[in-house]
């Protein structure tokens, strides 16, 4: 505290007594110091001129009354800096003995003085920079040994004077200087500036002990130099390797990185020491021991091959061996892995598995290591042994018609591992029928007589080296789809005075097939169990009317009556142009004939009434039907002879969902099958007179077709009429980037057969 208080002091003084002084760590002043002493004749005002600062920095104005201790002041006067007031009398005469001003300056300043008082009185003026003083300190090393020594650096700015304490004192603003302390010491510089002190500190600490080393340890093959980092396991501050000895049995030296290298004689083998010393930075010293084993040069182990076999997908234990000449212990380690199996365990006891299904050779190699040196690699062979699989025997299905034989290929999706061609080994018979065969892989299943259902039976294959397998067969048995066909109008030997007539009849088909009926070549209408076909021609005289019924799976019936006809007589005609249609459901019937038969009488029978709508015809009856079934509508007139004649047309009025039930079903079965890729399957479905042509398009179509038929949607009625229903389909296409629904329209037509074909689309 006495230190600090002492610098203090003399720092007030000096900045009383002595501005900047040109050489410190401040810049000189920018004006001063200039003594203004007022002379023996009157008072004037003295000016000086001096450059400033651009910048408009802030400086400070020094004013020095007189002396310092109070002789030849100024009692009266005035400064002026730039024309402004700076000091006016009244300070004057208050004997302060230092003015100061912070002031700013111009590029160009004049300062102005006037004195008055006693003659010989005077001011001392300057002007300096108000700056901040700065400083710091650093020690080197931070860490002496006792009685060492460390150097202070230190650097100031705008600092008048700089005094270190623990007696270093006064020094210089910038410097340094080497200090010996006796024990840890902290260092303080203080730092005065023109309005402020300011300081820096560093300790120094005097270290106790020097460095604490550690023995170390090595071992090296024979005739094999081996370096040791002989500081790694000491301690102290900056160690560095200052010397070390030779061994008995070897030499050494010392390594600029603090290594040491033992190079042993040749041919020794056994323990030998060296010691080495090391110097901390304070120049204490310690040494320590170095312990070396020279070992006699190693054998390579040596890895034993084996040779070894294993079954077909069966795991084998495999130890693996291997011999040492110097009796080291051994680690095993796989340095190839088999090419058709696996390795499992941890060596030298391992399992190898084989590949699934692999049989033949296989091998490994491996390498044993004594802790020195690896082996050369040895081979262990593998032999997998081939072993017969099993055939595998998948299940079968088949169909047919009661009382009717099938043939069943059995073996078509039965399969061996091995490769094997399996062979029917024997079979049993089913419960309702009698299974026979098995050369080539073919049973042949025959229902008993009378039966429908479904039955079934196993069978065995043998692969010829001693694997079996059996599986199952059912076979579904279809009864015999019967079609009952009769005609009912006309009878059998009746006599038709006109030239084509009305047949009507029954059709029955016991397996609910859909049925088409056809009469002399004309398709007939189909409504539940009966069927009409107007118009069938007849020729003069004897005429057979045989009427042919077609199901869906190709089943036929045929009936034949019959009749006896006079075309060359007058008649009556009762005509329209449309038979059929759905509901509500109109035509127009046409009375003609070889006479007039304006008078003609129109009657009919039928599940609904008829509503007769008016004709611009005379001769045409329009009919309006709206339930659903058969009509008959029969004329009657009577010729200029009297005689009375008749003619009878049939109307049939279909159910619209029925109808609809019936085409989207074909449509759909066609488009599963052509998804599929069946063509011929999906033309099943198609007019005869249409087949070709579709068969062409979808063939050319054929990689395409599952993407075509998927983005068909559903198809939507729009008429039903005579032998004709017409549909929609809408599509998305994409158009100039638009989506744009285009329809389409499909076409079913009754085929040759009677049966509802598509015809086109």
């Amino acid at each position: 505290m006495f230190k600090k208080l002492f610098c203090l002091v003399v720092f007030l003084s000096l900045a009383l007594v002595l501005p900047v002084q040109p050489g410190s760590a401040c810049d000189p002043p920018v004006f001063g110091p200039e003594r203004f002493e007022r002379g023996s004749g009157p008072p004037m005002t003295v000016t000086r001129g001096f450059a400033g600062s651009e910048t408009g920095a802030e400086f400070e104005v020094w004013i020095r009354n007189g002396e310092l201790y109070g002789r030849h002041r100024v009692t009266s006067g005035t400064i002026y800096l730039n024309g402004k007031k700076i000091v006016s009398s009244g300070e004057l005469k208050a004997h302060v003995p230092l003015i100061r001003r912070r002031v700013s300056l111009n590029a160009s300043n004049e300062i102005a003085v006037r004195l008055e008082g006693k003659p010989g009185s005077f001011l001392t003026v300057t002007i300096v920079d108000h700056r901040h003083p700065s400083v710091s300190l650093s020690a080197s090393p931070q860490t002496i040994a006792p009685g060492g020594s460390s150097t202070l650096t230190w650097s100031s700015t705008d600092a008048t004077i700089c005094v270190i304490d623990h007696g270093v004192g006064w020094v210089a603003p910038t410097g340094s200087r080497k200090v010996r302390p006796r024990r840890t010491t902290t260092y303080t510089i203080y730092a005065y500036g023109h309005h402020e002190v300011v300081s820096a500190k560093t300790t120094v600490t005097v270290g106790g002990a020097g460095p604490a080393v550690g023995d170390d340890v090595a071992s090296t093959p024979e005739g094999t130099p081996v370096t040791v980092n002989v500081l790694a396991n000491d301690t102290g501050s900056g160690l560095v390797l200052a010397g070390v000895t030779q061994g008995a049995h070897g030499a050494v030296s010392a390594n600029a990185d603090g290594t040491a290298t033992y190079t042993p004689e040749p041919g020794f083998t056994g323990t030998d020491q060296f010691t080495y010393t090391v110097q901390d930075d304070h120049g204490a010293t310690a040494t320590g021991t170095v312990t070396i084993t020279v070992t006699s040069a190693n054998d390579a182990p040596v890895a034993n091959a084996q040779t070894l076999s294993t079954n077909e997908d069966t795991a084998v234990s495999i130890t693996l061996t291997g011999t040492d000449a110097d009796g080291d212990a051994l680690t095993y380690a796989v340095t190839a892995p088999p090419a058709h199996g696996t390795l499992s365990g941890t060596a030298p006891n391992l399992t190898y598995t084989p590949a699934a299904g692999y049989h033949g050779p296989d091998a490994f190699e491996f390498k044993v290591n004594d802790g020195k040196a690896d082996s050369a690699a040895a081979t262990v062979s593998i032999t997998v042994n081939a072993v017969n699989h099993p055939p595998a025997a998948a299940d079968d299905s088949a169909s047919t018609e009661a009382g009717k034989a099938v043939d069943i290929a059995v073996l078509a999706n039965d399969t061996d591992p091995d490769g094997d061609a399996p062979q029917i080994s024997g079979f049993t018979q089913g419960a309702n029928g009698s299974v026979s065969g098995g050369a080539n892989g073919v049973l042949v299943y025959s229902p008993n007589a009378g039966f429908s259902g479904e039955d079934g039976f196993t069978y065995t294959v043998d692969d010829g080296n001693g694997g079996s397998a059996s599986a199952t067969v059912t076979v579904a048995v279809r009864a015999l789809a019967g079609i009952s066909l009769e005609i009912t109008s006309p009878l059998d030997g009746d006599f038709v005075v006109k030239h084509s007539t009305l047949v009507i009849g029954t059709v029955v088909n016991s397996a609910g097939n859909e049925t088409g009926v056809v009469v002399n070549g004309v398709p007939a209408v189909v409504i539940g169990t009966q069927f009409v076909a107007n118009r069938v021609r007849l020729q003069n005289g004897t005429n057979t009317l045989t009427a042919v019924a077609t199901d869906t799976q190709g089943n036929t019936a045929t009936t034949s009556i019959a009749v006896n006809s006079d075309t060359t007589g007058g008649y009556l005609e009762l005509s329209t142009v449309i038979h059929s249609g759905i509901s509500p459901f109109e035509t127009s019937l046409r009375i003609g004939g070889t006479f007039p038969c304006s008078d003609a009488v129109l009657t009919y029978t039928g599940p609904g009434e008829a509503e007769f709508l008016q004709s611009t015809q005379p001769e045409d009856r329009v009919v309006r039907l709206v339930a659903e079934g058969l009509y008959l509508f029969t004329a009657e007139a009577a010729d200029d002879q009297g005689t009375m004649h008749t003619d009878t047309v049939a109307l049939v009025v279909f159910n619209r969902d029925d109808l609809d039930a019936l085409f989207k079903s074909k449509w759909n079965a066609m488009k599963g099958k052509l998804s599929a890729g069946a063509i011929e399957d999906a033309l099943g479905y198609f007019r005869e007179r249409s087949k070709e042509r579709y068969r062409t398009i979808f063939t050319a179509l054929a990689a395409g077709l599952p993407g075509i038929v998927s983005g068909m949607q559903e198809i939507e009625m729009i008429l039903c009429r005579e032998s004709t229903a017409e549909y929609r389909i809408p599509r998305v296409h994409m158009v100039d980037g638009e989506a744009v629904t285009i329809t389409y329209s499909i076409f079913f037509r009754v085929d040759e057969d009677g049966l509802w074909k598509i015809d086109r689309f």
